[in-house]
């Protein structure tokens, strides 16, 4: 662990957020001491309408504490792995999962969960769905889920539905586990390539 395991109350002051911004914030970011305080007191004061996006990580089984009780109430968008969030809501079915987590979370939360080849399941609205993956051949699946979060929410941000920034950010992830490496999110294009321009 290097710098990114301390953060001050000073670190976030000059951090200006506005009401229309996406905040993502990692469950590594809860599993250090030295930075959740500096954290969870920033994520309260942040203004209305900012939407903080949860992905918690490999460490969940440690986001059972204090920490993870007070960010629960912020979180506008979750999105994790499978696994992350079988284990996280001892589980046993994504549809499970996703139930679960609707129940804890906020009512309008989005809740995202990645399945691999299969896509992910979302949750929203009262609404459970699964959005079809691509078929490619994996290569290096590391990095995946960081494309398909990156581009979910750039979607949002623009203005797409749920299911459209879904299966656009399922078509990145397919991409990103052609190549190598972990930092191999597809462009804009690329997507459009796999999905078809008009969706």
């Amino acid at each position: 662990m290097g710098a990114e395991g301390g953060l001050s109350a000073d670190d976030l002051h000059g951090v200006l957020v506005s009401a229309e911004d996406y905040v993502f914030v990692s469950g590594y970011s809860l599993a250090h001491k030295n930075k959740v305080t500096a954290l969870l007191a920033w994520l309260g004061g942040l203004p209305s309408g900012t939407a903080v996006v949860f992905d918690p990580g490999p460490l969940v089984d440690a986001l059972h504490g204090v920490e993870m009780r007070a960010v629960l109430p912020l979180i506008s968008v979750w999105s994790s792995n499978c696994e992350e969030a079988l284990r996280f809501t001892q589980t046993r079915t994504p549809t499970e999962a996703l139930h679960r987590l609707a129940s804890i979370l906020r009512e309008d939360a989005l809740i995202v969960i990645r399945d691999g080849p299969a896509g992910c399941w979302i949750h929203h609205a009262g609404q459970t769905r699964l959005i079809p993956g691509f078929a490619v051949t994996a290569i290096d699946t590391n990095g995946a889920g960081d494309a398909h979060a990156g581009v979910l929410l750039a979607e949002l941000a623009r203005g797409s539905s749920v299911d459209r920034a879904a299966l656009r950010a399922n078509a990145a992830a397919a991409i990103a586990v052609t190549r190598r490496g972990p930092a191999t999110a597809p462009g804009r294009e690329e997507v459009n390539a796999l999905v078809g321009a008009d969706f």
